[in-house]
Protein backbone atom coordinates (compact mmCIF):
# COMPACT_ATOMS: atom_id res chain seq x y z
CA UNK A 1 0.00 0.00 0.00
CA UNK A 2 1.21 3.25 -1.12
CA UNK A 3 0.21 7.10 0.82
CA UNK A 4 0.84 9.32 -1.64
CA UNK A 5 1.67 13.02 -1.03
CA UNK A 6 -1.23 15.38 -0.83
CA UNK A 7 0.70 17.64 -3.34
CA UNK A 8 2.58 16.07 -6.22
CA UNK A 9 4.32 18.14 -8.86
CA UNK A 10 5.20 15.16 -10.96
CA UNK A 11 5.36 11.27 -11.46
CA UNK A 12 2.37 8.78 -10.43
CA UNK A 13 2.03 5.88 -8.05
CA UNK A 14 0.66 2.74 -9.03
CA UNK A 15 0.28 -0.55 -7.81
CA UNK A 16 -0.51 -1.84 -10.76
CA UNK A 17 1.38 -3.95 -13.36
CA UNK A 18 0.05 -1.37 -16.69
CA UNK A 19 -0.76 2.08 -16.37
CA UNK A 20 -2.20 4.30 -19.00
CA UNK A 21 -1.02 8.22 -18.40
CA UNK A 22 -3.35 10.31 -20.69
CA UNK A 23 -1.24 14.16 -20.89
CA UNK A 24 -2.64 17.30 -23.15
CA UNK A 25 -1.80 20.83 -22.90
CA UNK A 26 -5.59 21.75 -22.21
CA UNK A 27 -7.19 20.51 -19.29
CA UNK A 28 -10.42 20.97 -20.37
CA UNK A 29 -9.57 17.68 -23.23
CA UNK A 30 -8.68 15.69 -20.66
CA UNK A 31 -12.02 16.30 -18.54
CA UNK A 32 -13.77 15.90 -22.11
CA UNK A 33 -11.64 12.57 -23.06
CA UNK A 34 -10.61 10.75 -19.78
CA UNK A 35 -14.03 9.80 -18.44
CA UNK A 36 -14.89 8.74 -22.09
CA UNK A 37 -12.03 6.46 -22.58
CA UNK A 38 -12.32 4.59 -18.95
CA UNK A 39 -16.22 4.17 -19.78
CA UNK A 40 -14.88 2.17 -23.02
CA UNK A 41 -11.99 0.76 -20.98
CA UNK A 42 -15.12 -0.61 -18.54
CA UNK A 43 -17.07 -1.98 -21.37
CA UNK A 44 -13.69 -4.17 -22.73
CA UNK A 45 -13.89 -7.60 -21.72
CA UNK A 46 -10.47 -8.57 -21.82
CA UNK A 47 -9.60 -5.85 -19.12
CA UNK A 48 -9.61 -6.73 -15.32
CA UNK A 49 -9.33 -4.34 -12.24
CA UNK A 50 -9.84 -1.01 -14.25
CA UNK A 51 -9.49 1.95 -12.58
CA UNK A 52 -9.45 5.38 -12.21
CA UNK A 53 -7.57 8.13 -9.87
CA UNK A 54 -8.86 10.95 -11.86
CA UNK A 55 -10.66 13.70 -9.77
CA UNK A 56 -12.61 15.76 -11.75
CA UNK A 57 -14.85 16.80 -8.68
CA UNK A 58 -11.78 17.53 -6.48
CA UNK A 59 -10.65 21.01 -6.44
CA UNK A 60 -7.82 22.70 -7.78
CA UNK A 61 -5.84 26.00 -7.67
CA UNK A 62 -3.06 27.34 -10.47
CA UNK A 63 -0.67 29.36 -8.75
CA UNK A 64 0.89 32.21 -10.38
CA UNK A 65 4.23 33.46 -9.00
CA UNK A 66 5.79 36.20 -10.60
CA UNK A 67 9.45 36.18 -8.96
CA UNK A 68 10.34 39.03 -7.19
CA UNK A 69 13.51 41.07 -7.40
CA UNK A 70 16.87 39.89 -6.67
CA UNK A 71 16.99 39.88 -2.43
CA UNK A 72 13.58 40.54 -2.01
CA UNK A 73 12.89 37.74 0.23
CA UNK A 74 10.46 35.08 -0.92
CA UNK A 75 11.53 31.90 -2.96
CA UNK A 76 10.16 29.06 -4.58
CA UNK A 77 11.01 26.69 -1.84
CA UNK A 78 9.37 28.99 0.57
CA UNK A 79 5.73 29.32 -1.28
CA UNK A 80 5.71 25.50 -1.41
CA UNK A 81 6.69 25.19 1.89
CA UNK A 82 3.70 27.44 2.66
CA UNK A 83 1.40 25.65 0.30
CA UNK A 84 2.18 22.18 1.64
CA UNK A 85 2.16 23.28 5.27
CA UNK A 86 -1.25 24.83 4.68
CA UNK A 87 -2.69 21.95 2.28
CA UNK A 88 -0.60 18.83 2.93
CA UNK A 89 -0.32 16.55 6.24
CA UNK A 90 2.87 17.81 7.88
CA UNK A 91 4.16 16.00 10.89
CA UNK A 92 6.25 18.88 13.22
CA UNK A 93 6.11 16.46 16.58
CA UNK A 94 5.38 13.73 17.89
CA UNK A 95 3.67 13.33 21.66
CA UNK A 96 4.61 9.79 23.33
CA UNK A 97 2.51 8.40 25.61
CA UNK A 98 3.84 5.32 28.07
CA UNK A 99 1.61 2.84 26.27
CA UNK A 100 1.23 5.14 22.85
CA UNK A 101 2.33 7.78 20.84
CA UNK A 102 0.95 10.68 19.00
CA UNK A 103 1.78 12.77 15.68
CA UNK A 104 1.06 15.77 15.65
CA UNK A 105 -0.04 17.28 12.40
CA UNK A 106 0.20 21.08 11.12
CA UNK A 107 -2.76 21.74 8.78
CA UNK A 108 -4.88 24.86 7.81
CA UNK A 109 -8.71 24.64 9.45
CA UNK A 110 -10.37 23.02 7.11
CA UNK A 111 -12.35 25.48 6.42
CA UNK A 112 -10.39 27.44 4.75
CA UNK A 113 -9.05 24.64 2.41
CA UNK A 114 -12.11 24.85 0.61
CA UNK A 115 -11.74 27.90 -1.74
CA UNK A 116 -9.45 29.75 -3.79
CA UNK A 117 -10.22 32.62 -1.18
CA UNK A 118 -8.24 31.70 1.11
CA UNK A 119 -4.84 31.65 -0.43
CA UNK A 120 -4.51 35.47 0.41
CA UNK A 121 -4.69 34.86 3.92
CA UNK A 122 -1.62 32.94 3.75
CA UNK A 123 1.60 34.69 5.35
CA UNK A 124 4.57 33.53 3.63
CA UNK A 125 7.47 34.52 5.76
CA UNK A 126 10.76 36.08 3.90
CA UNK A 127 13.74 34.71 4.34
CA UNK A 128 15.92 35.89 7.26
CA UNK A 129 18.05 38.90 6.65
CA UNK A 130 15.55 40.67 4.96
Amino acid sequence: MQNPPPITVSGQNSASVYQLTLQSASLSEIYTWAPQLAAKMRQASGLRGRQTDMQINAPQVMVIWTRPRPGAGRDAAKIQEALYGAYGTREVSVIYAPANQYSVILEVDPQYQRTPDALSKLYIARRRGH
